[in-house]
């Protein structure tokens, strides 16, 4: 069980705000998310130069912001958080690991209210890799 802290930054266009307008241009986007959340982590080495590992975790969201940069910002409180990712690890030499991995991130976040506009929840699914170089000493 722990706390979490997400920022995410990116670009949205051609999206539909409160299902009536539609924005043509490019906007950016930052998210803020505070989260309460619990998982689980498994690691398998069949060798001693190879080693493959999982984790999942599932969290309560306790509070997000959304700051965009054409609508401005909108708070929510609320919402789930959940996250899978796998790796595999190579050891290249006794101290440097060489990793490469994948995971998924599907965010449900409660909507906010802002001018007395009520907005909807936001949902986002984020996924992608990773490619990391450990040091051990």
């Amino acid at each position: 069980m722990g706390y979490g802290f997400r920022y995410v930054k990116f670009k949205r266009e051609n999206f539909t705000i409160l299902r009536i307008i539609t924005i043509r241009e490019t906007v950016t986007e930052a998210v803020e998310i505070h989260y309460l959340n619990g998982g689980l982590a498994l690691e398998y080495a069949p060798t001693d130069r190879l080693s493959f590992s999982g984790s999942a975790s599932v969290g309560h969201v306790l509070y997000n912001q959304a700051d965009n940069s054409l609508l401005g910002t909108v708070r929510g409180h609320g919402g789930t958080l959940g996250s899978f990712g796998v790796t595999a690890q190579y050891a290249v030499g006794t101290s440097w690991q060489l990793g490469l991995g994948a995971f998924t991130e599907v965010q449900r976040l409660a909507g906010g209210e802002k001018e007395q506009v009520v907005w909807p929840d936001n949902h986002l699914n984020m996924y992608g890799g990773t490619l990391n170089l450990r040091f051990q000493f």
